[in-house]
C-alpha cells in the first residue's frame, strides 16, 4: 500500500532516508527515487518534505525498510490502470541472474577506489568498473574521483554477470558501447595487415610507441619510430602522450610470438580511403635528412626484431 513518509535527508549515490512513523525509518535506494534516469534525481528531494511510499520489504540492516518512491511502484500498488505495462518498462534489475553479458544497463557511481569503481544498478545489484574499463583514454587513479563523482548517472556494457559469485562487471568505454551493441573482444585473430586500429598510447621508448588496441584485452602494438609520422620526428616523448588516442593501420603481425606492428602515418590512412589522416601526422620536429633511416625496413621493424608482443605491458592498467 501507498503511506505517506517525511524525507530526512538525501545522499549521494545512495538514495533517500525517510520516517514513516516516530519508530520505523525507511531507504528509497537512489534508483527507487524516480523511474527516469536522470542525473542528480536527489536534488529537488529536501529534508521535511513528505512524499508517498511503497514499502518494497526489509532493508540489508535489518533496522529499517527499502521504500520506493517511483510513480510506476505507486501505481501499481493502487492498481491503477497502465500499471502493469509502466513496470515493465521501468523495471529495475532484481537479482545478477537478470542481466546477462553485453546487456546495455544504467545506474549511479556508489564508490570509487584506486582501482575503479562501483556502480548501483538497483536496490539488490551493484556492479564493479576496473580502471580500465573506465574510458577508452587512459585515466590515471588520483583523476578517477573527479572524472566519476558519486552519485553520477552513467551508462555501460555488461562484460560479466555472475549468478554463482553475485558479482557483476561493466565497461564504461565508449569503444565497448558504439552502435548500440555489444562487441565481442578483439582478439589476435581478428588482426589482419591494412586493418584500421585505433587504440591509446602506453608507453614511449626511444625506438617507437606502444598502443593498446581498442577493443582488445590486453592487445598492445608497436608503431617504429620510422612510422609514427610522415615526416621524421625526432623526439618521441614530446610528441606522443601515455594515454593520448591515435589511428593507426596494421602492418604485420607474429603469430607464433603474438606480435603486432603497426603505422601511424597519416599516408597510410589515406591510402586506405580514411580521410582522418589528413592533418600530417603529430607535430614533432621535422629534419631534411631523411638519409638516417634509408637502412630500416619500410614499415618499421621486422618481426621479431623488436615488434612488442601482444601479451607485452605488464599487467591491467
Amino acid at each position: 500500500s501507498v503511506v505517506p513518509a517525511t524525507v530526512v535527508r538525501a545522499r549521494d549515490g545512495v538514495g533517500v532516508d525517510v520516517r514513516l512513523d516516530e519508530q520505523l525509518l525507511g531507504r528509497a535506494h537512489v534508483t527507487e527515487v524516480t523511474d527516469e534516469w536522470v542525473e542528480n534525481p536527489l536534488v529537488a528531494i529536501p529534508s521535511g518534505k513528505v512524499v508517498d511510499v511503497v514499502v518494497l520489504g526489509a532493508a540489508p540492516n535489518g533496522r529499517s525498510v527499502d521504500v520506493s518512491m517511483r510513480r510506476s511502484v505507486l501505481k501499481a500498488a493502487l492498481a491503477r490502470p497502465g500499471a502493469e505495462a509502466a513496470a515493465q518498462e521501468h523495471a529495475r534489475p532484481a537479482s545478477v541472474g537478470e542481466l546477462s553479458k553485453g546487456q546495455l544497463v544504467r545506474g549511479y557511481v556508489k564508490a570509487v577506489s584506486k582501482r575503479g569503481c562501483f556502480v548501483t544498478l538497483s536496490r539488490s545489484v551493484d556492479a564493479f568498473v576496473g580502471l580500465k574499463y573506465v574510458a577508452d583514454e587512459f585515466v590515471d587513479e588520483k583523476e578517477l574521483h573527479d572524472k566519476l563523482p558519486v552519485g553520477q548517472l552513467v551508462v555501460g556494457r555488461v562484460l560479466t554477470a555472475s549468478s554463482e559469485e553475485n558479482k557483476v562487471s561493466l565497461s564504461l568505454r565508449m569503444s565497448d558501447m558504439s552502435g548500440g551493441e555489444f562487441r565481442q573482444a578483439l582478439a589476435f585473430a581478428d588482426l589482419y595487415t591494412g586493418m584500421v586500429v585505433t587504440g591509446v598510447i602506453r608507453r614511449v621508448v626511444d625506438f617507437g610507441v606502444f598502443v593498446r588496441l581498442h577493443g582488445s584485452e590486453k592487445l598492445d602494438a608497436l608503431c617504429h619510430k620510422s612510422e609514427v609520422a610522415d615526416r621524421k620526428v625526432r623526439d618521441l616523448e614530446a610528441s606522443f602522450k601515455v594515454g593520448a588516442l591515435v589511428k593507426g593501420v596494421v602492418l604485420r603481425t607474429n603469430a607464433e610470438k603474438q606480435q603486432i606492428a603497426i603505422s601511424l602515418k597519416p599516408s597510410r590512412l589515406l591510402e586506405l580511403g580514411d580521410g582522418e589522416g589528413e592533418d600530417g601526422g603529430v607535430g614533432g620536429e621535422e629534419e631534411g635528412d631523411e638519409g638516417e633511416e634509408e637502412g630500416e625496413e619500410e614499415g618499421g621493424v621486422e618481426a621479431g626484431a623488436g615488434v612488442v608482443g601482444g601479451r607485452e605491458g605488464g599487467g591491467d592498467e
